[in-house]
């Protein structure tokens, strides 16, 4: 249960960022590798 929030925080905190970089692309590359 630790890990999952971890990694929920952890992806939407990088999708909100590629988002604002690069886009949906780089969200979605993100959230694979996470």
């Amino acid at each position: 249960m630790r890990r999952a929030t971890e990694i929920d925080v952890k992806m939407m905190d990088i999708a909100a960022f590629a988002r604002r970089r690069n886009g949906v692309t780089a969200s979605r590359r993100h959230g694979v590798t996470a």
